[in-house]
């Protein structure tokens, strides 16, 4: 089963949904190198942040697969997705949901103002909507 999240900016309703790979070993390097670099050129701006996060995890992905690519040719495994089922797969995996409400994720990540990046494991939302509450701050990063 796929590792969901949620990554929410503070100040802004509207957040990345990503369904696969949400796992903070999988999130937290993207974040950390893209957060920095975004405060210094542009400062807060919570929407323009969303666009371009979203934006560094599509970058990631294409890396993250190129990688996976190269270990299965030099293994000699044969493609065991069509090329047409892997263009269409590109169409999938993240969402701009209209608030945090997924209810079947396990990590959310929220972003704040103050350069604190909040790792929060998700207690028991299946089946409910989801509420910050709902969550348990595993981690606090500043960038």
């Amino acid at each position: 089963m796929s590792t969901r999240c949620m990554i929410k900016i503070e100040g802004l309703d509207p957040c990345i949904y990503k369904h696969s790979n949400g796992y903070p070993e999988g999130v937290v390097p993207v974040l950390r190198a893209f957060l920095p670099r975004f405060m210094k050129y542009r400062g807060w701006d919570p929407e323009y942040m969303l666009a371009r996060l979203l934006g560094a995890f599509f970058e990631q992905e294409k890396v993250d697969r190129a990688e996976f690519d190269a270990r299965r040719e030099e293994r000699g495994l044969m493609m065991l997705v069509s090329e047409e089922d892997r263009a269409e797969s590109n169409c999938l995996g993240y969402g701009i949901e209209p608030t945090v409400n997924h209810s079947d994720i396990e990590w959310l990540y929220v972003i704040t103002e103050r350069r604190v990046l909040e790792v929060r494991q998700v207690r028991e939302a299946f089946g409910v909507s989801l509420d910050v509450k709902d969550t348990k701050v595993t981690k606090r990063i500043k960038f």
